[in-house]
């Protein structure tokens, strides 16, 4: 074997089905990272899915038990025929992405400290990728890779819903035609995808000190994130007789909704259909990305990123 071969076998890395070398670009580098992380997560697509088939198996099992109600959503005028079958749609949407956010957090909370645990990080550390392109790939998975991936089952799931719907409203000689003269799908499908972007960006911080804890703790990861927060707001009640620990954790949890839709708790009418729908004039992308709320957790959420890279480089295994 002459020398150029030898370099190319010394230089050459095989991770599974996947090859990489020192001359490898960072982009390529972080693409191949993040396959890495969706291949040992199965959850990041199993979970979502399965919460899915579930909806969908209930959907078909309550509609098969009581198919009157077919018959009553054809005889409804048209603003209940729309309600009827908005709400289901969110419903699905709504359990589907809190199965999501679920995943995420348990994704980030095991994202550093399985490689600590198992001490596969000295298997990771010895491959040719840096610790800032490992990181940024884990803080990828919550923000880019799963609601990439809960988007496109939501829509998955609700269309095979809308299809066993006219299905069965056929086979009871119904008018199908309702289900998609009545139903705005794609308006729907904008707003859920906006109002889960914005929901990602707002838990963006939420996510970086996950992956802090992640990576510092050397065991209990759950408890070390979540105590010390409970911790010091007890302490500000008791001592201080106030609340703003806990106002700005409410605020972080749910305050995407005001920036960045408008209106929110101020529309009369059904709650239901308040609910599962908003038209897109209530949408204020330019409230949102504009709001402090916004800014101030990302700069978090980069702090904390920083700190991870920081840890991963010099935190002894466990």
């Amino acid at each position: 074997m002459n020398s150029s071969a030898e370099s190319v076998v010394s230089e050459t890395t095989f991770v599974g089905p996947v090859r990489t070398t020192a001359a490898m670009p960072i982009a390529q580098t972080l693409l191949w990272s993040v396959r890495r992380e969706i291949w040992e997560n199965r959850s990041i697509y199993i979970a979502p899915a399965s919460v899915a088939v579930a909806l969908v198996g209930a959907f078909t099992f309550s509609l098969l038990r009581h198919p009157e109600v077919l018959a009553h959503l054809a005889g409804m005028d048209e603003d209940n025929q729309r309600l009827a079958l908005v709400v289901p749609c969110g419903i699905v949407a709504g359990l589907v992405i809190m199965t999501s956010v679920l995943v995420g957090v348990f994704y980030c909370l095991d994202a550093m400290y399985g490689e600590r645990r198992d001490r596969s990080i000295f298997f990771w550390k010895s491959l040719p990728v840096s610790d800032l392109v490992t990181v940024l790939a884990k803080m990828s998975a919550p923000m880019v890779v799963l609601p990439v991936v809960t988007f496109v089952i939501v829509v998955a799931t609700q269309l095979v819903l809308l299809l066993l719907c006219s299905v069965l409203m056929l086979a009871h000689g119904l008018n199908a035609g309702v289900i998609w003269r009545q139903l705005p799908l794609p308006e729907m499908e904008v707003v859920t995808l906006y109002g889960f972007m914005a929901m990602t960006l707002w838990y963006a911080p939420v996510y970086g000190w996950l992956l802090f804890v992640s990576s510092w703790a050397k065991r209990a990861p759950l408890m070390w994130a979540v105590l010390p927060v409970l911790a010091a707001a007890i302490v500000e009640r008791i001592a201080f007789n106030t609340t703003y620990i806990w106002h700005m954790l409410k605020y972080r949890e749910s305050g995407f909704v005001g920036a960045a839709f408008a209106g929110i708790g101020e529309r009369s009418g059904d709650a239901r259909h308040f609910a599962a729908f908003i038209p897109l004039s209530q949408l204020t992308p330019g409230a949102f990305f504009s709001s402090l709320g916004l800014w101030t957790g990302l700069v978090a959420a980069g702090l904390f990123f920083a700190a991870v890279v920081r840890m991963r480089r010099y935190r002894e295994p466990i």
